[in-house]
């Protein structure tokens, strides 16, 4: 009751992606409020290194819509671990999972949904190739360059792992991340928060 009193009360809502703005619009009855969206932050690219082995970075909160569980019965299937692929869930402070993402093969993120996942956008950064649960609110933006699972379906996530895995299929994935160009600066955030409060007062 609370948040339906909030969001109906405000003169504009900003969402980070479309994805979330629909998801609120119809139980909180918003028809009627000014919407308004800022993606999140795109970053330059950062230089990065080779990982050694196929270790498939997951590390987050330990939460249950995080699907945590399912992903680590897929990477202890046979045909995955024949793969050669590995999974990290461990969970550290962001600095360390920079410096882990820098040197990993690929990430990979499963959960029930994500609306705007900034471990993928710090992966697109480092030109390191994903796997992304398709209930996202990035997909518009990024639909070319990932791969996309049903995360209530160990088969297909174990079946993209595998495929990815794949040295031959690696390289041209990866090489689909390094033609992401689009940026997205503090410094647009900053001015787009700015027109949009010139637009409303």
């Amino acid at each position: 009751h609370l948040m339906n009193w909030a969001l109906n009360n405000l003169s504009a809502i900003i969402w980070s992606t479309e994805w979330q703005k629909n998801i609120f619009m119809e139980p909180y009855g918003l028809t009627g409020q000014k919407h308004f969206i800022v993606e999140n932050y795109y970053g330059p690219k950062i230089p990065s290194k080779e990982s050694v082995g196929k270790n498939f970075i997951a590390a987050t909160r330990k939460l249950k819509w995080k699907n945590i569980p399912i992903l680590e019965r897929v990477f202890q299937e046979k045909e995955v671990i024949d793969s050669g692929a590995s999974l990290d869930t461990k969970t550290v402070s962001h600095e360390q999972f920079l410096t882990k993402l820098n040197s990993s093969y690929a990430v990979i993120i499963a959960s029930l949904g994500d609306i705007s996942p900034n471990t993928i956008l710090d992966a697109i950064q480092r030109n390191k190739p994903f796997i992304l649960t398709k209930e996202n609110g990035l997909y518009d933006r990024i639909k070319d360059i990932g791969i996309f699972v049903d995360p209530q379906d160990p088969k297909d996530i174990a079946e993209k792992v595998i495929w990815l895995s794949d040295l031959t299929n690696y390289k041209g994935q990866k090489e689909r991340v390094r033609s992401f160009t689009f940026t997205h600066t503090w410094e647009d955030i900053a001015g787009e928060y700015m027109a949009i409060y010139d637009s409303i007062r």
